[in-house]
């Protein structure tokens, strides 16, 4: 019996149901897909981790564990869908035509970090990102263009309180960048680096704040002998705060920062370097309607150069402190300030502060 009893549980157990597993099937939530030679890349609702990196018209995208790998891609097509995003982007630019890259957010906090490189002279490159509303990071790196290439970067980041870092090479000789940046409404932050421009390239900036109390760091190369800047910074409405540093600008430099701070109680600090001979130089700062305060250095201006430097503290009640040389002083076109220090007398200074106190050096 004892003996029956065992092997009647040895049969039992030989014959119990057992589940078999099935093979792992997987169920992106990015896809990839490829046509005429532009990769599109297509988030869902879900919270993707992207990264996409293109070497030489070759690219492998990579979403979780999961990669993909495409060859004579042209163009990139980056949709990252609903959620909370985060997507890499290595490009080399090593195609040898002109490459257009797309990235579309969505409404939830995208991040988004890009690295623009090896840009052959040979095409152009440009990069369109919108990121949609949202508390959005937003980076973008340029580095190692070619002679004669072009970049053209346009960065939308939507309402929200952004963020938004942007890094820009050296403007090669005989090239272009054009680059532009929205922040849209919010408590936005910036960063920005740009390298200026070498001889006989030009160097296109415009950055938009939008309202919201907003904080901007810009520090800007210099051109090189025979370049061209234009610099463009719109800071909105809001209590906002500006620090800018402008490089010396070069021989035959052509150069033009406009600053315009936007309604709200505004802090700007910016300093300049000295403006070479041959040199044409404008510099316009207004800092629009609020109490605002200004502190503005600069280096020398050679006798030979073009230079142009006016400063407007709109309406409000506005305070500005000067640390210029005795040729920028001689030459600064001062407006609307209640308070002021640093100028003895040999500058241009008219409207409404011509009733309020003035505090000499």
């Amino acid at each position: 019996m004892r003996w029956n009893s065992k092997r009647k549980v040895a049969r039992n157990r030989i014959n119990q149901p057992r589940l078999e597993a099935l093979e792992d099937r997987w169920c992106p939530s990015v896809t990839s897909s490829i046509q005429n030679g532009v990769l599109t890349v297509t988030g869902d609702a879900a919270n993707d981790a992207v990264r996409i990196v293109e070497n030489g018209a070759r690219v492998t995208v990579t979403a979780g564990s999961h990669s993909q790998t495409f060859n004579a891609v042209q163009s990139l097509n980056i949709d990252l869908g609903g959620g909370n995003n985060r997507l890499t982007l290595d490009v080399s630019g090593r195609f040898n035509q002109d490459t257009a890259i797309t990235v579309t957010g969505s409404d939830g906090n995208d991040q988004a970090n890009i690295h623009l490189h090896n840009i052959r002279g040979s095409g152009a490159v440009s990069l369109n990102a919108d990121m949609g509303d949202g508390n959005d990071q937003v980076s973008v790196r340029t580095s190692r263009m070619a002679a004669q290439s072009n970049l053209t970067v346009n960065i939308d980041a939507g309402d929200g309180n952004d963020r938004v870092s942007l890094a820009l090479g050296r403007v090669p000789t005989g090239g272009t960048a054009n680059v532009t940046a929205n922040l849209g409404a919010g408590n936005d932050s910036l960063n920005l680096a740009a390298g200026g421009a070498a001889r006989n390239a030009t160097l296109n900036l415009n950055v938009d704040a939008g309202d919201g109390d907003d904080r901007a760091n810009v520090a800007l190369g210099a051109d090189a002998a025979g370049g061209t800047s234009n610099v463009t910074v719109n800071l909105g409405a809001g209590d906002d705060t500006l620090r800018a540093g402008l490089a010396g600008i070069a021989v035959n430099d052509n150069f033009q920062f406009t600053l315009d701070a936007g309604d709200g109680d505004d802090r700007v600090i910016l300093a300049f370097g000295g403006v070479a001979r041959g040199s044409m130089a404008d510099v316009s700062l207004s800092l629009g309607a609020g109490n605002d305060s200004l502190q503005l250095t600069g280096a020398g201006v050679n006798a030979n150069a073009d230079f142009s430097l006016s400063v407007d503290g709109g309406g409000g009640t506005d305070s500005a402190r000067f640390r210029l040389s005795a040729a920028a002083a001689a030459l600064v076109d001062v407006s609307n300030f209640e308070q002021q220090t640093g100028l003895t007398g040999n500058h241009h200074h008219h409207g409404d502060d011509d009733h309020g106190d003035h505090h000499d050096d």
